[in-house]
């Protein structure tokens, strides 16, 4: 951290505490600066300082008073306004930051990264159309602003233009060092159509290899410890033990492992608490918060867990919180449902899956999924994942015999890519009359929606046959929604997971298609678990052939919407303790034959 403008340089206390910042020391840094403004409250500089290490602490509200301090005793400076934007952003939300950011003396000057962060906010208020033309032309006037590139690159990918979006993410990648933005740029790989498998992993690779590079060898230098002669500790890491995708599948786990051979520890990176975080912590065994934004904190927090197996559940997803497993900090690491490829994260020895989502033999091109991973893949028997369906869930309900086809998704418009529409308009042209129904946040933006309406008319899909739906207020009322559907229809080449299981839980029929990496195989494993393997399909005309025979067999359909919910909760998908026992046998078998660092794959 560079200190700012102090005349003279700054106050021999305040210089502790800016090496206590640039050390990642931030308690101590916070007291020093504390103390100092007691004595000088109209130090500019020194609040600003002090905002930022609350800021990083998520101490939210202090951090924005005393950013509002620093912004207003200093308002020439833009990085002041940015500072407090962020914080805004974070704590109350984009309209409080995009009240302060329009008006602001750091947009009314063009400073690129306050119109950035202003664009970010119009964006998620559902703005589109106003954030584009703000990042257009920062772009115009500085090409190489990475932030700028990855906001656009957001939007794009929003709108479903994957191959835009990876443009922009990759040229948001601002110096080889950027880990966080190479992280961001594979992330997205995954909606690609256009990517092979082959090539995704060789971007993953090259993550790799700056992870590997930014470690100290010190710091990577396998943990000693000796095997578990007791239970085994697993820790569970995840920013997600809240109301999310990834808890849906993470429960049955805390819940049903055999507590003679196993203790659980779930190490919480999340800082929003609600009734299912309450839940979960009641069930795990210990709870650590590793919630910090600073990384030596998190590390030391995750560290403290003792744990003997440490599962990551979000991979390389949000900030790559996963890259602190770099640092072994346990003796077997692995990662685990929350991120559909490898976490191409250097000592993170395994990969939980199955035999569907990655086969052990050859694809028809000659690739194989083993070769596809810097992590060791671990095959549990059975799915790799097992569904907890939400209590409040409402009875599935008959679609009227008389209503034309309703196809649907309510899975992230980011993985409906190109090719996934051109999949879906052979449908509906297959099934004349028919219509789309498409449910997510993201399509009440009239510019997003708009994206999809021109996309598809290009397919020769009219606009009268698109039905866009908003969030709605809670899970019971989300999951109403597919009363409005007959089939839902999959996403390719990154698959649902839990739209998928909420689809056929609410008596939904979902017809996937199945590709060559994990994240298009997903379908196929939740569909055999459920008792449906024939709704999975192995080429693009299977799949419209599927599709269509569903929506003219309406007594099927109609059998499906009566029975479907008793089928899956009776199937393996629903079987917690089964999944829990394959699951630990598993960890067991891991825990015995500890992996040795694989090398990557070229």
């Amino acid at each position: 951290m560079s200190p700012p403008g102090f005349s003279g340089g700054p106050p021999p206390a305040v210089r502790t505490a800016i090496d206590h910042l640039r050390a990642s020391r931030l308690k101590p840094a916070i007291d020093i600066l504390r103390q100092h403004l007691r004595r000088h409250p109209h130090d500019h500089n020194s609040q600003f300082l002090l905002g930022n290490a609350l800021s990083q602490d998520l101490q939210n509200e202090p951090a924005i008073y005393a950013l509002e301090k620093a912004a207003h005793g200093l308002p020439s400076d833009p990085q002041r306004w940015v500072a407090l934007g962020v914080a805004l952003f974070r704590t109350r939300g984009a309209a409080a930051a995009e009240a302060l950011l329009r008006d602001c003396p750091a947009v009314a000057g063009a400073n690129p990264d306050a119109m950035t962060l202003l664009a970010d906010t119009r964006a998620t208020l559902l703005r589109a159309a106003e954030a584009v033309p703000i990042l257009e032309s920062v772009l115009a006037a500085h090409p190489g602003h990475s932030q700028a590139h990855k906001t656009l690159g957001k939007l794009q990918s929003t709108a479903g233009d994957t191959d835009r979006a990876l443009e922009h993410f990759h040229r948001s990648i601002a110096h080889p060092d950027d880990y966080r933005a190479q992280a961001a740029y594979c992330f997205h790989t995954n909606y690609s159509g256009t990517l092979s498998p082959a090539q995704v992993f060789a971007l993953h690779a090259q993550f790799h290899d700056t992870i590997q590079r930014l470690v100290p060898s010190s710091a990577a230098a396998s943990n000693p410890r000796p095997q578990p002669t007791g239970p085994i500790r697993l820790g569970l890491f995840s920013p997600d033990f809240q109301q999310h995708s990834v808890a849906h599948f993470v429960e049955p786990i805390i819940e049903h492992l055999d507590p003679a051979r196993f203790r659980i520890i779930c190490i919480s990176a999340g800082a929003n608490a609600d009734s299912v975080t309450a839940r979960l912590r009641a069930k795990a065994d210990e709870w650590v918060d590793a919630s910090s934004q600073d990384p030596t904190q998190m590390s030391a927090a995750i560290r403290s867990a003792n744990a003997d197996i440490l599962i990551d559940l979000a991979g390389l997803t949000g900030p790559a919180r996963i890259v602190a497993f770099a640092q072994r900090l346990a003796p077997l690491q692995g990662t685990y449902c929350g991120y559909p490829n490898t976490s191409a994260v250097p000592n993170v020895d395994v990969r939980l899956v199955d035999a569907d989502t990655d086969p052990p033999t050859p694809f028809a091109d000659g690739t194989r999924a083993d070769d596809l991973a810097t992590e060791r893949l671990a095959r549990i028997e059975g799915c790799f994942l097992c569904y907890r369906p939400p209590d409040d869930a409402p009875p599935p309900t008959d679609r009227p015999s008389a209503a034309a086809i309703a196809f649907g998704s309510f899975n992230t418009s980011h993985k409906m890519s190109p090719q996934c529409v051109a999949l879906w308009s052979r449908v509906l042209s297959r099934v004349p009359g028919s219509t789309l129904v498409l449910k997510r946040k993201e399509f009440e933006d009239p510019w997003i929606a708009r994206q999809f309406i021109d996309r598809f008319a290009s397919h020769g899909i009219a606009r009268e046959r698109l039905v866009f739906m908003g969030k709605t207020p809670s899970i019971a009322e989300h999951l109403s929604a597919y009363s409005a559907i007959d089939i839902a229809l999959d996403t390719f080449p990154y698959h649902g997971t839990t739209t998928t299981c909420e689809a056929l839980w609410m008596g939904v029929p979902v017809v996937s298609l199945a590709g060559t990496s994990h994240a298009a195989r997903v379908g196929k494993s939740l569909l055999r678990a459920a008792g449906l393997p024939h709704l999975s399909a192995d080429t693009p005309e299977a799949f419209v052939d599927t599709a269509a025979a569903l929506a003219a067999d309406h007594t099927q359909r109609a059998h499906l919407r009566r029975t479907l919910r008793e089928q899956v909760r009776n199937s393996t998908l629903c079987d917690g303790p089964a999944f829990a026992a394959r699951f630990g046998a598993a960890l067991e078998q891991l825990a015995k034959h500890r992996p040795s660092e694989r090398s990557v794959a070229r």
